[in-house]
């Protein structure tokens, strides 16, 4: 009899140490966008636009609006910003959503030790490094952000008020797509640091944005005709999908896996189809819907996922890449931590390699030449309009001729790239001077 109370002793503690997990469920998704050159060098890229998020989201150098913030804020430029670097990654729109069956708390941080965190909604308690808050906040090597008895409300709750529905600004933005799925919102029922600034924020998910500098798990090249894929990572890698559109003209490649070490080609695969580029989008998107569902995420998420992106994977001309992040690398990239522990966690990352063709590459080294000799303003408007705008960096990266510096100057200076005779007589005057300036200062380099 003793031996048996003894053993019930035991089985009652060891129930008693292991806490069950938290009635609720939690679902991510987000991207990891990298441009990759003919020969599959990852390119650093920066994509010298102003941010479309709201302007209610923070930022490293507003992390919440406030007098204690604002007091302990300082002037820094762009230091610390996404905007002031180029980057290997942009880690864009990652949004957690809550499936609670009870309002709780809950605790979430999220780590990055490769990049840098730099906007969130609603406000972070704490995060890191530090960046002209010192006051408020201790300094860390490492980039993070914390939430801190983050307030799970009811799904079907009805507001207390104006104060706890979820901001919206009228200007249009990738934000919003994300609220268009079901899910429990959250409320911040802290500041930042010690301050009460950020405290009672609502929104319907957790959102975060970030770059960094670490290595795709897959490479892409495309030295010709050919189209190379290569897992270079530790895992195998789930559903990818080459998708090439030009003008009214769309072909998609759909690949079910590919294992560690593994190469495919594009070549003589029979799964490519192509047309219309409207009927390819829609096959597109369901095809990559049902990957997303099959990942872990509810229907509406993944609509709400492709939503926020379809005028960047779908509308936008070009070659890219858009693969199923394995789950072991998002866990090592971007740990994430959720106290209490969540009955079950969805991770689900879209991978997306922008691949510059090698007939891309000499045209832009061509038309490059031609406007640094001859001062050809056409061949620098042509230049802009080889790649979307944004990765027209990464297109300079790879224009290895004297006339780099030059061509790059022109494309800052000149981000319209409107036509001289558009212009007044002073701003010709203005671009004129420019020109002489650059070809002046690439003559004497040349001369070196």
């Amino acid at each position: 009899m003793k031996l048996q109370l003894l053993l019930a002793a035991g089985l009652a503690s060891a129930r008693l140490s292991t806490a069950d997990p938290a009635p609720y469920t939690a679902h991510e998704w987000g991207t990891f966008t990298s441009v990759q050159g003919s020969d599959g060098t990852p390119l650093r890229w920066n994509p010298f636009n102003e941010s479309d998020l709201p302007k209610f989201v923070h930022t490293r150098r507003v992390p919440a609006k406030g007098t204690t913030v604002q007091a302990a804020s300082v002037p820094l430029a762009l230091l610390g910003q996404k905007e002031s670097s180029h980057w290997l990654q942009r880690m864009e729109t990652p949004v957690i959503y809550f499936h609670a069956e009870a309002p709780l708390r809950v605790n979430a941080q999220v780590g990055f030790p490769k990049g840098l965190i730099t906007e969130w909604y609603p406000a972070a308690s704490t995060y890191g490094p530090v960046f002209g808050v010192t006051q408020l906040l201790p300094d860390a090597n490492e980039s993070f952000a914390t939430w801190t008895d983050l307030e799970i409300l009811p799904q079907n709750g009805r507001p207390a008020s104006d104060a706890s529905i979820p901001p919206k600004e009228t200007a249009p933005s990738h934000y919003y797509a994300a609220r268009n799925a079901r899910s429990n919102p959250v409320r911040t029922t802290r500041g930042v640091g010690k301050s009460l600034d950020g405290k009672d924020e609502t929104e319907q998910f957790l959102f975060y944005r970030g770059v960094a500098d670490f290595a795709s798990p897959i490479k892409v090249s495309q030295p010709g005709a050919d189209l190379i894929i290569e897992n270079t990572g530790r895992d195998p890698v789930g559903q990818l999908f080459v998708w090439e559109a030009r003008g009214a003209k769309a072909s998609l490649t759909p690949v079910k896996s590919l294992a560690v070490g593994a190469t495919h080609r594009s070549q003589g695969d029979r799964n490519r189809v192509e047309g219309e580029r409207a009927a390819m989008t829609r096959e597109f998107k369901y095809r990559l819907q049902t990957a997303l569902v099959g990942d872990g995420l509810n229907p509406d998420e993944a609509a709400a996922m492709i939503q926020t992106w379809a005028d960047s994977w779908f509308d936008e001309d070009g070659l890219r890449v858009l693969y199923l992040v394995p789950r072991a690398f998002t866990d090592a990239i971007l740990p994430l931590t959720l106290t209490p522990a969540p009955r079950s966690l969805a991770r689900v990352f879209v991978g997306r390699a922008e691949v510059l063709p090698a007939e891309i590459e000499a045209k832009a080294t061509t038309l490059a030449t031609k406007f640094i000799q001859h001062g050809d303003n056409q061949a620098a408007q042509e230049f802009g309009r080889l790649v979307v705008p944004r990765f027209t960096d990464s297109l300079i990266s790879r224009v290895q001729t004297q006339e780099l510096a030059a061509t790059e100057a022109w494309l800052r200076v000149e981000p319209s790239l409107e036509p001289l005779d558009k212009r007044s007589q002073a701003a010709q005057q203005k671009v004129s001077n420019q020109f002489a300036a650059l070809r002046s200062a690439v003559a004497k380099k040349q001369g070196q």
